[in-house]
């Protein structure tokens, strides 16, 4: 989950939730951090897309 107080400021990580589904999340996360949060945002796992770098020269050289 990530959250901010004031517009101003980043979006930041305030923790991890684990819940049934997406009311559920949200309402856990509304429980556990309160509302002092001008945007709480999270992301579902099933959302996440991981971008894996290619390894590099450098380290291609010291592999093989």
């Amino acid at each position: 989950m990530f959250a901010r107080a004031e517009y101003a400021e980043p979006l930041e990580l305030q923790g991890t939730l684990r819940a049934a589904g997406d009311a559920a999340a949200a309402e856990q996360a509304r429980r556990r951090f309160g509302g002092d949060w001008v945007e709480l945002v999270l992301l579902p796992e099933r959302a996440i897309h991981w971008v894996l770098r290619q390894p590099d020269h450098r380290e291609a050289s010291a592999d093989g």
